[in-house]
């Protein structure tokens, strides 16, 4: 239940305290609205959604891992770039919960990674 119409659920909104989701409660840099997509606790300023990548070996082909927290009722979608100025590409969409991560087997050098999160 929505009964606002503002996005974020009657019950989110109870336990959190927060019915504007455009505040910034615990000045992490992410709103409510922002903090209750990707499923994080937006009354603690430690708890924010962040990707990390790290290389791995996988069949003998370097390769790597970029990994997140992921919770249920959301989609992620893998984007990757060669520099931050040409914008990103998709590497893989519609991935669900449980999985929290992504084996980038084609690109051999580093790169930018970046997970786009919505609501399923």
């Amino acid at each position: 239940d929505d009964a606002d119409g503002d996005g974020l659920p009657n019950e989110w909104e109870g336990r959190f305290k927060t019915t504007d989701t455009s505040l910034d409660v615990d000045d992490d840099g992410f709103s409510s609205l922002a903090e209750f997509i990707s499923g994080t606790d937006p009354t603690n300023s430690v708890s924010y959604f962040s990707v990390e990548d790290s290389a791995a070996d996988v069949n003998g082909t370097n390769c790597f891992v970029v990994e997140w927290i992921s919770v249920p009722d959301r989609l992620y979608t893998v984007q990757w770039s060669t520099n931050l100025m040409d914008g990103f590409d998709v590497l893989e969409t519609n991935i669900e919960y449980p999985v929290g991560s992504y084996t980038d087997t084609v690109h051999q050098a580093e790169v930018f990674y970046r997970v786009d999160v919505e609501m399923k």
